[in-house]
């Protein structure tokens, strides 16, 4: 078996954020390998830049040792698309006239037919910052980009290669989940396009792929800035009348999806306006947590061409809390706050000290208190931590906390999943600061009837235990495994 997830555009790189995040979390069903693939012509987007950062860290962090038998760390992550930017299927300077070659079809029939469905602006205008909200150009452009041969683009076929090469050589299904917006211009293109390039790129292994997707219905809206009158961008008035075009096309029984997940949001919050690059930074939004839980229900199906069908709803319609999750990923909650548990202690007691260790000498352990835990697991157990390793995690850790802030913080909608009481996140010029309380760690779970104190945890972590870890792998293991609510 083998985990593929593919985000279109920029509601897909956020997606793509909450899936970095419940996958070294350990949600996903089974240890596969998650192999990632990000598509966007808008490269410097700031949704995928803060995506990629979570993502990369984890990367560069996740073959440290915490033994097998952990749900820590235990998805490897392959990020096929590179690590500081998507594939991008178009040129800096490309416009829809220059990817069609319509100069040289200007006066055949093929060439007025061109003209006739696509307006001046659609033709002319540069698309480095995106489809502008018009699915009809990225549908174009992806189909020319890794449909045609003579594209000079070797990345669709490597993927591809990729899949057969595990088709070839397993019996199991290789499965397939594509996210992204609907209601936009690159995941409206790009959700059903890539679909069906997939199926025609592997007609004789239909039986062998399991194609599922998350489709964002609109969550947000924005007011524009003044604008020339002819410049192309996505109007949050069209996002309705763009969702119901495409909910008509997945109506149809011939589309390339055998599992589909729609997903929707009554709260429309409102985010800064911006055409495309790096201003594109919106908050993170619950809405992209269930889309990736989508994901790990998709990965956890076994039958090609089943029909199931899931309802899954907020009882309140302005405030979520962890009974409105009870029918998703299974062990979801039990996982989740373990880890979140993990992260606050870390971050709260031990990282302070990895990053200032204490003296070794007589007289500086007779006046200064040293934690038991770095006495019996770094010392007695002679665990060599490395300098890189701490900070490599600790820039994950933050992103974590940054990440559960933003989905627990958005404009009318009061999300109770975590304490807002617990811990606070501010971001600086040079990176994220966080601050744990104590006083309210015990109950960072509002919903929890027992709280879990940080005596408990530290208690249990000095206490020996037999883990299959190694290094700086076997202190997080030991921290995460005593951050468990009995």
């Amino acid at each position: 078996m083998a985990y593929y997830f593919i985000s279109i555009g920029g509601s897909g790189s956020k997606i793509l954020e909450a899936l970095t995040h419940i996958t070294v979390a350990g949600i996903l069903p089974s240890n596969e390998k998650l192999n990632i693939i990000a598509i966007d012509p808008d490269s410097g987007n700031g949704n995928f830049t803060r995506t990629s950062t979570a993502l990369n860290n984890f990367i560069k962090f996740q073959n440290v040792l915490v033994g097998d038998d952990s749900t820590l760390f235990k998805n490897k992550i392959e990020l096929l698309s590179g690590e500081n930017s998507p594939w991008n299927p178009v040129k800096r300077n490309d416009r829809l006239d220059d990817l069609m070659a319509a100069s040289l079809n200007r006066d055949t029939s093929l060439g007025k037919l061109y003209r006739s469905l696509y307006t001046k602006a659609e033709r002319e205008t540069f698309l480095n910052e995106g489809f502008r909200g018009h699915p009809s150009i990225g549908a174009a452009v992806l189909a020319r980009k890794y449909a045609s041969p003579d594209s000079n683009d070797n990345q669709w076929q490597t993927f591809i290669n990729k899949i057969k090469n595990v088709i070839d050589n397993s019996s199991n299904l290789v499965k397939i989940f594509i996210a992204g917006s609907i209601f936009g211009g690159t995941g409206a293109a790009g959700i059903p396009t890539i679909a069906r390039l997939i199926r025609q790129s592997l007609p004789n292994s239909q039986n062998k792929i399991l194609i599922g997707g998350a489709m964002i219905l609109p969550y947000f809206n924005f007011i524009p800035k003044d604008t020339k009158n002819d410049e192309l961008f996505a109007r949050s008035e069209n996002f309705l009348t763009n969702s119901k075009a495409a909910l008509k096309y997945y109506s149809q029984d011939d589309n390339d999806f055998d599992f589909m997940y729609l997903l929707g949001e009554a709260s429309m919050g409102n985010v800064k306006f911006s055409v495309g690059g790096e201003e594109q930074k919106n908050d993170a939004h619950i809405i992209e947590l269930y889309a990736a839980l989508a994901a790990a229900d998709f990965y956890a199906q076994n039958k090609v061409n089943s029909t199931i069908f899931k309802y899954v709803c907020r009882k309140e319609q302005n405030t979520l809390d962890w009974a409105d999750l009870q029918n998703l990923t299974p062990d979801f909650k039990k996982r989740f706050v373990q880890f979140t548990r993990f992260i606050f202690a870390y971050i709260q007691h031990v990282l302070p000290v990895l990053k200032n260790p204490p003296s070794t000498g007589f007289w500086s352990r007779l006046f200064k208190k040293v934690p038991p835990w770095y006495v019996d697991i770094v010392e007695r157990e002679k665990i060599d931590i490395h300098e890189n390793e701490v900070q490599i995690f600790e820039r994950y850790a933050k992103d974590f906390c940054l990440w559960l802030q933003q989905i627990e913080s958005w404009d009318g909608l009061n999300v109770n999943l975590i304490s807002r009481n617990a811990f606070n996140v501010n971001q600086v010029n040079d990176g994220v600061n966080v601050t744990i309380s104590e006083s309210n760690f015990n109950t960072c779970v509002p919903s929890d009837d027992d709280s879990l104190n940080l005596d408990v945890i530290f208690t249990r972590l000095s206490e020996s235990a037999n883990v299959e870890a190694k290094g700086f792998g076997k202190l997080l293991r030991r921290l995460y495994d005593s951050c468990y609510k009995a």
